[in-house]
């Protein structure tokens, strides 16, 4: 965790779904980058993860991207055979 901050309580997907419901009608067409979003919602204390699956017609992989509200890191994290 970056210095001075501190860890809240996490939110629950329903929260979640609600805040961004609120900022994105309150934007109206204005379009707003992950950064903003984060910040604005005070998501941006735990970085995000997702996973991601890349399937070809000779292998596969998983990549796992990390977004800590500044920066998208991309990682893969297995390789197989298809």
């Amino acid at each position: 965790m970056a210095k001075g901050k501190k860890a809240g309580k996490r939110l629950g997907k329903k929260q979640v779904s609600e805040k961004l419901v609120e900022f994105f009608t309150q934007r109206g067409e204005r379009p707003a980058s992950f950064k903003e979003i984060f910040r604005t919602l005070h998501l941006d204390t735990h970085p995000l993860k997702m996973l991601a699956i890349d399937l070809g017609a000779s292998s596969g992989r998983g990549i796992v991207g990390t977004f800590d509200g500044n920066k998208l890191t991309l990682r893969e994290n297995h390789r197989f055979a298809n």
